[in-house]
């Protein structure tokens, strides 16, 4: 693997080609592109059947605008085996299940009808991932948007290993920056947050009582951090999930042309379903369909008809019927403009504890079930809930 180099959209392929045949290319599994290339020296044992090896090449920080774009980053992932592995969907799903696991089938559905392969192997390929230089100067991400994504999946695969772990090897033979998908710098701000003494109990990584909850929270997470118009668009056009929602507006009744503070509420509601589950993101502003209405009418119900004013709205609603206080890192709002219409995105991380709402005087609990909300009013049912969420 080469130290320094130039690679960029015009000579990636060229060199690649170098490397082996390619199979497939220019997949976009959240914002990597992947390559995967026969390998050249191919030495296949008697014993086997006739099989191709192959490698998987992952370029950093590629986007839609291709061509506008410098690589940063060139990957193995076969980095992360010890050995040959077969090549199925099971060797693979935890390690990639956040770069998206459709995408990763498409990817292996082509490459196992390559040439009717039989078997497809994962060659173990020695050296360690490196970094692309640009005039001999190590070139480190300068988009704190990535940083923000690959910190999130960083977090989660930290938290897998040592539940994996389970307080069998001591932490210091765990060699996190090998086997983690992310650039060693980022690797290295997440294990000091997440490995120490409030955390991690002892040298083999046994977690205390709190932190079993807290890994797994961030395990469980299914929070899209959206940085970017394209993303967002990508997102509303996936229309509802169980981790999106939309809403029409904040309190401006459509149906009627007037201000109807019960919408209010269904906001409220939103919000509390969503921390009691593993998180998601709110929009206000889009139609169930994902057509975008923007927030006009709501800003010009409003005092002030303003962004400010209606982000001091919002937040004086869910401070009235939430303890907002205790969950406001839980909950971000953010605005986006599409076509010249204001978005409002509540992106709203899963609590640790149950969240109650109180509507008139009566709590309530909310919890996501599928892409629609549910009310738990017997006591058993929040008992169970709570247990196996909580």
């Amino acid at each position: 693997m080469i130290q320094r180099s130039e690679l960029n959209h015009l000579n990636i392929d060229k060199w690649l080609r170098g490397q082996g045949k390619i199979l497939y290319k220019y997949t976009n599994i959240n914002g990597f592109r992947f390559y995967i290339v026969i390998d050249n020296e191919l030495h296949i044992q008697e014993r086997h059947k006739t099989e191709f090896y192959i490698r998987f090449y992952g370029l950093y920080n590629i986007y839609d605008e291709f061509d506008k774009k410098q690589i940063e980053y060139v990957f193995s992932m076969s980095e992360q085996y010890k050995d040959s592995f077969k090549f199925d969907d099971g060797d693979c799903y935890d390690f990639l299940v956040n770069y998206g696991v459709m995408e990763f089938r498409n990817i292996l559905n082509q490459v196992q009808g390559y040439e009717r392969l039989d078997e497809v192997h994962v060659l173990r390929w020695d050296s360690h991932i490196k970094p692309i230089y640009n005039n001999g100067v190590l070139q480190y991400l300068t988009d704190t948007s990535d940083d923000d994504r690959l910190i999130k999946l960083t977090e989660k695969e930290l938290c897998k290993i040592v539940l994996d772990n389970n307080g069998r090897r001591p932490l210091t033979e765990l060699d996190f920056e090998k086997v983690i998908f992310s650039p060693d710098y980022i690797i290295r701000s997440v294990s000091g947050r997440l490995l120490n003494k409030k955390y991690i109990a002892d040298e083999f990584g046994n977690l205390t009582e709190d932190s079993i909850i807290k890994y797994r929270n961030i395990i469980n997470d299914l929070t899209v951090t959206i940085t970017d118009t394209v993303k967002l668009l990508s997102i509303i056009k996936d229309g509802e999930s169980d981790n999106v929602e939309f809403k029409s507006s904040l309190r401006w009744d459509i149906k009627h042309n007037t201000v109807n503070k019960e919408l209010e509420f269904v906001i409220v509601k939103s919000v509390a379903a969503f921390l009691n589950a593993n998180g998601g993101n709110l929009f206000i502003g889009v139609r169930d369909d994902g057509e975008i209405l923007g927030l006009e009418d709501d800003y010009n119900s409003l005092s002030n008809s303003n962004r400010d004013q209606f982000e001091r709205h919002l937040n004086q609603i869910l401070t009235r019927d939430i303890d907002f206080t205790s969950i406001r890192s839980h909950v971000k709002i953010n605005f986006f403009t599409v076509d010249d219409k204001d978005i409002c995105c509540l992106m709203v991380n899963g609590s640790e504890s149950p969240i109650i709402i109180k509507k008139q005087g009566k709590e309530c609990f909310f919890v996501r079930l599928g892409n629609s909300i549910k009310e738990l009013t017997s006591i058993s049912d929040m008992s169970d809930y709570i247990q196996k969420r909580f």
